[in-house]
């Protein structure tokens, strides 16, 4: 998603929506929170070896932190439609 031309943050939030909505919306808020902290130290070990490989401060294309952040907003909200879609917009807002 972070390749997409354009928007890569926002696309990565509307895929973190899609994940959370279909697989993670069901689980309990306690292992939403762990399934987001777990995709963070990855996200953050790939983030900082890729960053360090390619000499680059913030790569446009790494998108977890996106991720990662709607998961965390997403764990503490209920699973409807409107909710999810009013999240993604005040997190890109």
């Amino acid at each position: 998603m972070g390749f997409l031309p354009r928007a890569p943050g926002t696309w990565g939030s509307i895929g973190a929506l899609i994940v959370w909505w279909i697989w993670l919306a069901d689980l309990s808020t306690a292992q939403q929170l762990a399934i987001a902290g777990v995709y963070f130290l990855i996200g953050w070990w790939c983030s900082r070896r890729i960053t360090k490989t390619f000499a680059v401060d913030d790569a446009a294309e790494i998108v977890a932190d996106e991720i990662v952040g709607m998961w965390v907003a997403l764990a503490l909200l209920p699973k409807l439609w409107w909710v999810g879609l009013a999240a993604l917009l005040i997190f890109r807002w």
